[in-house]
């Protein structure tokens, strides 16, 4: 039971640690492009986001019992299989259109 008295501090380091892990975004996913393009001449799209999809099942479900996040908002199932299948659309046109396009 929280006390209304003394509410619990905000964390001190939490806009340190924002911008770290945007730092390491921005560093990491222009990587993940590259490397999809150069499987471009070699796999499909779809195969691509097939093993992008497989890798991220197997190392996020750890990360999510970790932090005891395993939940889903009551009556969101449909939503988020929708969102699931949107996500994986658009990968698929993204890496489609990759193909086509020159990394700058």
């Amino acid at each position: 039971m929280r006390n209304s008295i003394n509410p619990p501090k905000p964390l001190a380091h939490a806009p340190l640690r924002g911008m770290v892990l945007m730092t390491m975004a921005m560093l990491i996913i222009p990587g993940i492009d590259v490397f999809a393009k150069l499987l471009a001449p070699t796999m499909s799209a779809g195969q691509t986001v097939w093993f992008r999809l497989f890798i991220e099942s197997i190392l996020l479900p750890p990360i999510i019992i970790y932090h005891r996040q395993w939940q889903l908002p009551p009556g969101t199932l449909l939503i988020q299989f929708a969102r699931g299948v949107l996500l994986a659309a658009a990968t698929v046109f993204f890496l489609a259109a990759l193909t086509a396009v020159t990394i700058a």
